[in-house]
């Protein structure tokens, strides 16, 4: 008697077709695997209920200025007068 999923889709697979060679064998795993796994799903998540169009601007302007402060530390030494303004324009907006 079969203990898990994969198994008994196996045991299905060899006794409903001939496995003759490799190819056949490697046929029937792939089929089992698929059939007996989770399938993860790329589609959109539910928002929580207190999210909100304000939330979601503030936080497109949080990570377009935190981009900038980063783009600004690789190209500049630290201490320039444009780094210290998008880091206290990054604190303000982020609270």
């Amino acid at each position: 008697m079969p203990n898990n999923r994969f198994e008994e889709i196996i045991r299905r697979e060899v006794s409903a077709r001939e496995v003759e060679n490799v190819q056949d064998l490697i046929t029937v795993i792939g089929t089992a695997t698929r059939e007996s796994t989770n399938i993860i799903r790329d589609g959109e998540r539910k928002r929580p209920y207190w999210w909100n169009m304000k939330i979601e601007s503030q936080r497109e302007k949080c990570l377009q200025l935190r981009r900038q402060i980063t783009r600004a530390n690789v190209r500049n030494t630290p201490g320039n007068e444009e780094i210290t303004a998008l880091q206290k324009q990054y604190n303000k907006s982020c609270k």
